[in-house]
């Protein structure tokens, strides 16, 4: 039997006392990426997940360095933390946190030191050294601005913080996506800024089960955002908007008005002060992000944006809104090798040539990434490209 401390004991009576609610209907297998992208195995499906753990801590195997336990961290560390289990389960069945119980699963492994994935590994000592999730140096992580002049807080004072985050700071295929957010917020007469020392939000490290380092990032972030003088804040990622809204510490919810740019910008532009001049002739079909769609039920301001470009024809793919197919980024996965006999991305790339779409339309810099990566492994580079909404808007000013 497994010796525990208190506190994770704690943690394994949690996983333990959601799981056995489980009724083994296998609803959420129907709408898991995961499992769709895999191998048919039950314990590659959600509920086999929250099984295969709760067995796994009952038999005493994680405490092995035996076949069970690796397979188990493997398929653990595959799941997107799309939250299409938990959704699915509260709609037609038990109502079980399905996916509370993955992350605690994973809270428990790196408590354990069993977990994360070795890649993972590199991806948390980035965040603990440097700020960041690609180990990269702070001094790098405004060089997206070049010459652009933004208010730097808290020396500076802004109404609106926007918050750029790590993926958007730091991949060179993904600068422009704070840029073109930034133009937007000129075009608006925003008054914003951006913190002078941003740091992570922190959801990578909490994905991936490092809770302690997480609370770490976290506080220094509120800490950021206490000294900025901003009353609302505005991001890039919808992993750092859910986080900011759903996971960190009441003060922020309380203290803040926390917002998607997206939806900033279509709140901006249903005051009908602003419209966008240029046309942009193109079929486009947008990719809810998970974590705007699945975990907060926001599908309408990027669509509401989009529609308001001159000559863009939106067109719907099959499985959009909250039913939308995760990209296969989320979770830690961007960060980690996983081996799939069907990968998410590519599925969803068809998605959008079947309905005619020459423009993938994102509103997540890591959708951004696993999409474009596929387009290009499928080579498919001549009929169709993956651009962000606010890369989209910025065309149709012309600026």
């Amino acid at each position: 039997m497994i010796e525990l401390d208190e506190e994770t004991r704690k943690l394994m009576d949690e996983i333990n006392e959601k799981t056995v609610r489980c009724w083994n209907c296998n609803f959420c297998f129907s709408a898991c990426p995961m499992f769709q992208a895999g191998k048919g195995w039950w314990s590659y499906g959600p509920s086999g997940l929250a099984w295969s753990l709760y067995y796994g801590l009952e038999l005493g195997l994680l405490d092995k360095s035996g076949p069970e336990a690796k397979e188990l961290v493997n398929n653990i560390y595959s799941c997107t933390t799309c939250n299409a289990c938990t959704n699915t389960c509260k709609d037609f069945s038990a109502s079980i946190p399905v996916l509370e119980i993955i992350e605690r699963g994973r809270r428990f492994l790196v408590e354990r030191g069993i977990g994360p994935m070795t890649q993972q590994k590199k991806t948390l000592e980035g965040l603990l050294n440097y700020g960041n999730a690609y180990g990269l140096s702070p001094k790098k992580r405004l060089d997206w601005l070049e010459d652009i002049e933004v208010k730097r807080l808290p020396k500076q004072r802004a109404d609106v913080l926007y918050f750029v985050g790590d993926a958007a700071s730091y991949e060179p295929e993904l600068l422009n996506l704070p840029r073109s957010i930034v133009k937007l917020f000129q075009f608006f007469g925003v008054d914003f800024g951006i913190l002078a020392e941003e740091k992570s939000c922190g959801d990578v490290a909490l994905r991936i089960g490092d809770r302690g380092l997480f609370e770490e990032l976290a506080d220094q972030t509120i800490e950021a955002f206490k000294a900025s003088g901003a009353n609302t804040i505005v991001t890039t990622s919808p992993h750092c908007m859910n986080l900011f809204k759903n996971e960190y510490d009441s003060y922020v919810q309380d203290n803040f008005e926390i917002k998607h740019y997206t939806e900033f910008f279509a709140d901006q532009l249903s005051k009908k002060t602003k419209s966008f001049p240029k046309e942009f002739p193109h079929e486009v079909t947008f990719h809810d992000p998970c974590y705007l769609a699945k975990h907060n039920d926001i599908t309408e301001p990027a669509r509401e944006l989009l529609k308001a470009v001159p000559k863009l024809r939106l067109k719907e793919m099959k499985l959009t809104g909250r039913d939308s197919l995760c990209c296969g980024g989320g979770g830690g996965r961007l960060f980690t090798d996983v081996d799939e006999e069907l990968r998410p991305e590519y599925t969803r790339v068809e998605h959008a040539l079947e309905v005619g779409a020459d423009v993938i339309a994102t509103a997540c810099p890591w959708c951004n990434t696993m999409l474009r990566t596929a387009v290009t492994d499928l080579k498919q580079d001549d009929k169709i490209r993956v651009m962000d909404v606010s890369e989209i808007l910025v065309e149709a000013l012309d600026i």
